[in-house]
């Protein structure tokens, strides 16, 4: 019989690399704050109110409240994302014709909103415009997940997607506890808006300086519009 060495040779296989638990969350949660993820997020409840409103055997009494929900939801969402991720977008040359076109797609789709709200009265052409509305914007979203979030890993950082992320959010927010408020302060929030933006903080100043209007005035409108 063969005897074995004490000293022969045992094959030992490589370690396999495991990411701990802890590693794989600040993963999960980098990932979570990026403009895709977030974008992808708020899509959600848009795309359960196309389906109300695209259904032809839906009742008016049905969709017309969750039309009031919609253009709430589009409305602060285009916005905040044409001022982040499609201006970004637009800054990449191969990635600028992407921004543009979103762009167009939100202004016929805030154009369609307001021929919806105009034709109220004539239950037949409002359906008809709310149908054509929620496919627009369908098309739209099924396009920009498929087509346009998926390019951003790309021509983007992680650390400039979540960047971009952060300054969706702050939009979003801005935008939405402006359109929950009431409408009869409406001039007022605009007016808020303006002044708690970047642009209206330099661009205010400025000109109450070249107005002439003194200092403790100036303190005293800051102070009364900030304070609600």
């Amino acid at each position: 019989m063969k005897k074995h060495s004490s000293n022969s040779k045992m094959s030992v296989r490589p370690a396999k690399k495991t990411l701990s638990k802890r590693h794989v969350g600040l993963k999960s949660d980098s990932q979570s704050r990026e403009v895709s993820a977030l974008i992808l997020q708020d899509h959600k409840p848009i795309k359960e109110l196309i389906l109300i409103l695209k259904d032809a055997k839906g009742s008016i009494a049905k969709k017309q409240p969750a039309f009031s929900e919609f253009e709430r939801l589009l409305s602060s969402h285009a916005k905040a994302e044409e001022e982040s991720l499609y201006i970004h977008l637009k800054q990449v040359d191969h990635l600028r014709p992407e921004g543009l076109e979103g762009d167009t797609e939100h202004a016929i789709a805030d154009r369609l909103m307001r021929e919806v709200n105009e034709s109220k009265g004539d239950d037949d052409l409002w359906m008809a415009k709310v149908k054509v509305l929620a496919e627009l914007v369908d098309h739209h979203v099924k396009e920009e997940e498929t087509e346009i979030l998926k390019k951003l890993s790309k021509d983007f950082t992680s650390e400039k997607r979540i960047e971009i992320g952060k300054l969706y959010s702050k939009l979003l927010s801005s935008y939405r506890e402006v359109d929950s408020e009431p409408k009869t302060s409406s001039t007022k929030n605009r007016l808020i808006a303006f002044l708690g933006n970047s642009t209206g903080k330099v661009a205010v100043p400025i000109l109450l300086y070249f107005l002439g209007v003194p200092g403790i005035v100036v303190i005293l409108l800051w102070a009364l519009f900030f304070r609600g």
